[in-house]
C-alpha cells in the first residue's frame, strides 16, 4: 500500500518526518548556483545530485525580523523548502555535506547575451554585507558561492541562530494564539 501512494519512499536511504513533509538529505551534492537576497538576508543555494535531482537550501532572512513570507520563518534553515529542526541531526548532516560539497556554476546560456548588454559600471552598496558579496561576485560566481556557503554555515553554528529561531517560534504561537486572533 505505502509503495502504491509514496512510490519515492521504497528509493530514499534515510527519510525524516516533520510534520510538514518529507526530507531527505542525499549523500553528495554539487553547488552549481547561489544567490542573496535584499530582503534582510536571504541566502538560497541551488544544488544537484549526481542524477541532476536539483534542491533549493536556503537561510531566510537573518538581518531583518519584522517583515517576512510567513513561509520561509526568518533565520531558518530550510532545505527543499521544509524547515530543517534546529540543531537536529538532519541539520548537522545538511552542514557537513556543504561543506564538502563541490563548487560547479552553471550559467544559462541566455545570461551570456545579458552579460554583454549590461555596462560595468559603479554599483551603489549599502552594508558590509553586501559589500563583501559584491566583491566576491566581482572575483568570480565560484567565489561568491564560496562566501555564500560560508556566511550560512557560520549564521547556522552561531548562537544568534538559536536566539533567531526561539524568538520567531514565541512570536508564531502567539500570532497563532487565541488571543492574537482579534
Amino acid at each position: 500500500m505505502t509503495e502504491e501512494i509514496f512510490p519515492c519512499i521504497m528509493k530514499m536511504t534515510k527519510i525524516i518526518s516533520l510534520g510538514v513533509g518529507l526530507m531527505e538529505i542525499p549523500e553528495k551534492l554539487t553547488i552549481v548556483d547561489g544567490f542573496y537576497f535584499t530582503d534582510g538576508g536571504s541566502i538560497v543555494l541551488i544544488a544537484e545530485e549526481p542524477n541532476s535531482t536539483r534542491h533549493q537550501i536556503t537561510l531566510a532572512q537573518h538581518r531583518f525580523l519584522e517583515i517576512f513570507d510567513p513561509n520561509l520563518l526568518p533565520g531558518r534553515l530550510y532545505f527543499n523548502h521544509l524547515m530543517v529542526p534546529v540543531r537536529s541531526e538532519m541539520e548537522a548532516k545538511l552542514i557537513a555535506l556543504m561543506q564538502v560539497s563541490e563548487i560547479v556554476p552553471v550559467e544559462p546560456p541566455e545570461l551570456d547575451k545579458v552579460k554583454s548588454s549590461i555596462g560595468n559600471g559603479p554599483v551603489v552598496v549599502v552594508g558590509d554585507d553586501l559589500k563583501e558579496y559584491y566583491a566576491k561576485v566581482a572575483e568570480g560566481k565560484e567565489e561568491a558561492i564560496q562566501h555564500l556557503i560560508e556566511n550560512l554555515i557560520n549564521f547556522v553554528h552561531s548562537g544568534e541562530y538559536v536566539r533567531i529561531a526561539k524568538k520567531m517560534e514565541k512570536k508564531v504561537n502567539e500570532d497563532n494564539s487565541p488571543q492574537g486572533w482579534g
